[in-house]
């Protein structure tokens, strides 16, 4: 493993290397910005950032837009094999100690909320809490793509959220306060 000092170190390493997974300290105020130029650069590559308690002007949409995964500088060696593992397959992750920290959502809204969604609904939350991508989703419930896109519409639209990027923090707080996720 080798640290880098900047973006253009990074970019050189990158291509001598060719590895499958990038991990960015947060700590860093252009991390996003440098991840986001990573991202386009290297469509393949995934980048987990580890996110310290000085993290906290980072927001939900730029963590879920230039990240595959977020960890907690806690992290331990075995959770970071897992989470990895989960990346590299190629789901999200936000460990649930920083999108408190970011997110809006709380169990109470979330049980307040709960009746407006439909069974068909709150399954679909479960999936995308798990990182899940529409064509895995249809194809674990047995429905086209373009249904699940219509359900995560609809979520949006009753819960009243911004868009996808709040859709998928909302999913991942409803599977933490909600028994069985749904």
């Amino acid at each position: 493993m080798d640290e880098c000092k900047n973006i253009d170190d990074t970019i050189s390493l990158i291509n001598l290397n060719m590895p499958d997974a990038l991990i960015i300290e947060l700590s860093e105020q252009d991390a996003v910005l440098n991840s986001s130029q990573l991202k386009n650069q290297f469509s393949n590559l995934s980048i987990i950032g580890i996110a310290d308690g000085n993290s906290r002007y980072l927001s939900l949409t730029d963590l879920i837009t230039c990240f595959d995964g977020i960890i907690s500088s806690a992290v331990s060696g075995y959770e970071l094999t897992t989470i990895m593992n989960k990346v590299l397959s190629g789901e999200k992750y936000i460990s649930s100690d920083i999108l408190k920290r970011i997110s809006n959502f709380t169990s109470e809204n979330i049980k307040q909320n709960i009746n407006q969604l439909s069974s068909r609904e709150q399954e679909i939350l479960s999936f995308i809490a798990q990182g899940m991508k529409n064509q895995m989703i249809a194809e674990d419930l047995f429905i086209s793509t373009e249904t699940v896109k219509s359900h995560k519409r609809n979520i949006i639209s009753k819960l009243k959220l911004s868009g996808s990027i709040e859709l998928y923090g909302y999913a991942i707080e409803f599977v933490k306060n909600t028994p069985k996720g749904y």
